[in-house]
């Protein structure tokens, strides 16, 4: 009889546990809801956004929106995307946020000019996915930018990461509109560090294929143009550091594969001292470029 009993306060324990999980995931989703409706009607000057379904996961902090719509006003294309994952984590005590989101199956519309083009170079159809991870820390002013990608499907594939000291981005949200100060903040911001990869599938080769036909001319008659204008520019080149990283550029262009862009200066370096580089030896140096071509 205590058995049963038992059985039965567990079971009655369980059905209240899940009862009360439904009833918070629904005011949250009702919450979130709102302050995500506020926040597009915000943008309504810039983007149109409509979405059919919102998902709350309350106990892995992540939000889903299911066929969103974005209709830029700077674009004749609609974009529609299959599902976004939203993920946000503040640790106060230390000082740190983390946010990262996801796209799924992300498609320009048909009929519109971006559509048209990728058309144009061979893709009817294609769905696209974006990532983007990121570490904060407000104490320090640090940003760790650890994922930032983007492929589709037969295409490619590029991803960033990016270090950057000196960017108070609470600040940033609390200044007023006056481009003078925003420009001022924005030159103190130091790179650390960053990184760029691009992994070719067909993009580029469809790319060259598209701009022959365009000129009347084979493929690889085209491509050895570009690699003999790389190669008339090595010639007036005396930097080993910048002859290096053209014939990279040169190798990728021939045989589109893989291509990695580091950048690493020797101490972190203010945005600010970008605006003196007057010749790409000098950009090599300070920002400490390196290209590698597999």
């Amino acid at each position: 009889m205590r058995g049963k009993k038992a059985i039965g306060l567990g079971f009655l324990l369980f059905c209240l546990v899940l009862a009360a999980y439904f009833v918070i995931t629904f005011y949250f989703e009702r919450a979130v809801k709102k302050q995500l409706d506020d926040k597009i009607n915000e943008l309504a000057d810039f983007v149109t956004v409509e979405y059919e379904k919102l998902r709350v996961d309350i106990l892995k902090r992540k939000i889903f929106l299911n066929e969103i719509t974005l209709k830029p006003r700077f674009l004749d294309a609609r974009i529609k995307i299959g599902e976004l994952m939203f993920f946000s984590r503040e640790n106060k005590k230390d000082g740190l946020s983390d946010i990262r989101f996801y796209l799924r199956g992300m498609q320009f519309d048909p009929g519109s000019y971006l559509g048209e083009y990728m058309r144009k170079i061979g893709y009817d159809s294609f769905h696209a996915y974006f990532e983007f991870e990121h570490l904060y820390d407000h104490r320090n002013h640090r940003l760790n930018v650890h994922k930032l990608k983007i492929s589709a499907d037969q295409m490619g594939e590029a991803a960033v990461s990016l270090r950057l000291n000196n960017i108070d981005l609470n600040r940033f949200e609390t200044t007023p509109g006056n481009i003078v100060v925003i420009l001022a903040m924005i030159s103190g911001i130091q790179i650390v560090e960053g990184q760029i990869t691009y992994k070719d599938n067909s993009l580029v080769t469809r790319l060259f294929e598209t701009r022959a036909r365009e000129s009347r001319q084979p493929v690889q008659k085209f491509v050895d143009g570009l690699s003999d204008k790389l190669n008339a520019e090595l010639v007036g080149v005396k930097d080993p550091d910048t002859r290096h990283l053209l014939g990279e550029i040169r190798k990728f262009i021939v045989s589109p594969d893989r291509i990695e862009i580091r950048i690493k200066p020797q101490k972190p370096l203010p945005l600010s001292r970008l605006y003196f580089l007057r010749t790409p030896e000098q950009a090599i140096e300070i920002l400490g470029i390196q290209i590698e071509s597999k």
